[in-house]
């Protein structure tokens, strides 16, 4: 099955994308919406969605504050987390670039353990939460958390506290304490935090095992 010219394999269509891929934006203006349209994959006792949307003044594309969003949500039953968000230019091949992307990447997760999916973000998502926070770097998987981005403990703490809310995903305060202790009396100021030098991809492997305690066979 096609949906804005892409093949969305055993998705359900849960709400029609208008859009039409050969036709300029100026032209379907009054199709943007907020909720562009969204697709319903269903897995064993998860539930994924592919939902697009579009934020701006329809009006006015030339406004730079313009953009689509495309977003993969779901999770267990009932549940919903974030996977993955992607921002895209008021450009309907960037779009379906974009759609296209998120799809593949929905294979990927549809492929994946039941223990897996549950454990995820994956890498990809990793990489977009950081690049939004940091649009100055050019983060990759090999970025080293926290020192490439130039942050010190509390922030740190921030940062992980809103990972644990943007991904659904929780972390204990013993944890977060564990990983970033607060430098006190005695305490030298080159003591190591236990995160300190580790890799997005490394951070991965650390949620999918939910273990903060141990990076030594990481």
């Amino acid at each position: 099955m096609e949906y804005f010219g892409i093949e969305v394999f055993d998705a359900k269509i849960y709400t029609a994308f208008l859009l039409e891929e050969d036709v300029p934006l100026s032209s379907q203006a009054l199709f943007l919406d907020c909720d562009q349209g969204a697709l319903h994959y269903p897995l064993r006792e998860f539930d994924f969605w592919l939902g697009v949307g579009w934020y701006g003044d329809k009006w006015n594309l030339s406004d730079p504050r313009n953009q689509f969003m495309v977003e993969i949500t779901g999770g267990k039953k009932n549940e919903c987390r974030k996977y993955i968000k992607y921002y895209v230019p008021p450009d309907l091949k960037a779009l379906k670039a974009t759609m296209q992307k998120a799809v593949d990447l929905l294979q990927e997760i549809l492929k994946m353990s039941d223990e897996y999916i549950h454990a995820l973000p994956s890498v990809e998502m990793l990489i977009l939460f950081f690049q939004e926070k940091f649009p100055q770097h050019n983060i990759t998987p090999d970025t080293v958390l926290f020192d490439d981005l130039g942050i010190g403990r509390r922030e740190a703490r921030e940062l992980m506290k809103e990972m644990q809310w943007y991904f659904n995903y929780q972390v204990s305060d013993e944890e977060l304490r564990m990983a970033f202790p607060v430098t006190g009396k005695g305490m030298s100021q080159k003591n190591k935090w236990l995160l300190k030098g580790v890799t997005i991809r490394r951070l991965q492997e650390v949620m999918i095992r939910d273990n903060w305690f141990d990076l030594s066979d990481v």
